[in-house]
């Protein structure tokens, strides 16, 4: 880390490469989970006859967790893969390109 700061700089050596997956992924995550957390909860509770609790919330929080998680895992793998190909002087594509070459490289499955 310390050496890619001193060489490349800290924004265009760390940050640029993966941060645009990383906004993707962890904002996309939080977005969904946020966004049906709510409902999957009330759900539950409707299904199950159960009071809100601890419980309830720990259901749903799960749920929404592995949904949203699940969701946006392509952005993250393509975060990782872009950040460990960057170089000095390295020309990588963007987050769309990157998601492209997993499906060609693999299928949809890679995703």
């Amino acid at each position: 880390g310390a050496h890619i700061v001193r060489t490349e700089g800290l924004m265009a050596g760390l940050w640029r490469p993966g941060l645009t997956g990383w906004m993707a992924s962890f904002g996309g995550a939080f977005g969904i989970r946020m966004g049906i957390y709510e409902y999957v909860r009330l759900g539950l509770e409707r299904a199950t006859g159960r009071e809100r609790s601890t419980a309830t919330a720990f259901a749903a929080g799960m749920c929404t967790g592995a949904l949203s998680n699940s969701t946006c895992c392509p952005f993250f793998q393509a975060k990782n893969r872009l950040q460990a190909r960057a170089g000095p002087g390295i020309q990588g594509g963007g987050l769309i390109q990157e998601l492209s070459a997993i499906v060609r490289e693999g299928g949809a499955p890679n995703l």
